[in-house]
């Protein structure tokens, strides 16, 4: 069964995208910003720019409060986001 993800919906919300290809000791890390809307059960993120990122449904068990990092600024919610073969 999907993992309800509607207690995120409209609230601020953080990206945070982390690609470990070049070793763990140096990991790139790049985030981004918005509000969380849930459509359907599928959680997006849209940015002030109207832009929109589909958070893959493989991260929804990762969503956590935020816990006061400076990288995740003014949001309620945060998802880490691995991904590979591209510069961040």
């Amino acid at each position: 069964m999907p993992l309800d993800v509607n207690f995120v919906h409209g609230k601020p919300f953080c990206v945070v995208f982390v690609n470990s290809d070049k070793g763990e000791d140096n990991l790139q890390m790049k985030t981004m910003h918005g509000r969380a809307f849930v459509d359907k059960g599928a959680l997006s993120l849209k940015e002030p720019s109207g832009a929109t990122f589909a958070v893959p449904s493989s991260a929804y068990h990762h969503i956590l409060p935020n816990d006061g990092t400076d990288l995740l600024k003014q949001c309620d919610f945060y998802v880490i986001v691995r991904v590979s073969g591209m510069e961040l």
